[in-house]
């Protein structure tokens, strides 16, 4: 198999408390030779299934009151998705391309780090910590509906195509304690 391709990036301060960034990638990835196994064949030239051909993310990012916020749309390109068959429970790749096309979230994150001084509470007095950061994000703030993954196959014995497809991740929040010692 072989992966190309090129990434740029790009990282712009206003001042200290405002920015930009972005970021574009391209990857071509095939594979190199015919191969045929117990769960298909591929032929060289073909696509790797799964690697997007380019993804890209556009955002900014401010601090308010020792609050830092940052926001980003993520852009993920079409995947080449194997094309198979199912005959007596066995699959066999059929060589055929299909994509499923690319998708478009938008994430955010607030964090703000706090001093502990001499008057902390009594568990972060025990463990000595000095600092504690506290951080919360969003992933896909418009709970946006899309395919992350598919398998496009066709029925028992060759009859009847259907695509199977998992979808991506819907809104997603996480938060972080992070201490320092």
């Amino acid at each position: 198999a072989r992966e190309e391709g090129f990434k740029l990036s790009s990282k712009y301060d206003f001042n200290k408390f405002y920015g930009l960034f972005a970021a574009f990638s391209y990857k071509d990835a095939v594979y190199t030779s015919d191969f045929s196994g117990n769960y298909g064949r591929v032929s060289s030239g073909q696509r790797i299934p799964y690697i997007p051909k380019d993804s890209a993310n556009l955002g900014g990012f401010t601090e308010i009151s020792g609050a830092r916020l940052k926001m980003w749309g993520e852009y993920t390109g079409t995947q080449f998705v194997p094309v198979s068959a199912q005959t007596n429970g066995v699959y066999y790749n059929l060589n055929r391309d299909y994509e499923i096309g690319g998708y478009f979230v938008i994430n955010g994150r607030v964090s703000r780090s706090f001093a502990l001084g001499k008057g902390r509470a009594a568990p972060f007095r025990f463990f000595n910590f000095k600092s504690v950061k506290l951080s919360a994000e969003v992933t896909n703030i418009m709970n946006r509906q899309y395919n992350q993954w598919a398998d496009y196959t066709y029925g028992i014995s060759g009859s009847g195509p259907f695509l199977e497809g998992l979808p991506g991740m819907p809104r997603f929040v996480f938060a972080e304690a992070s201490f320092g010692f």
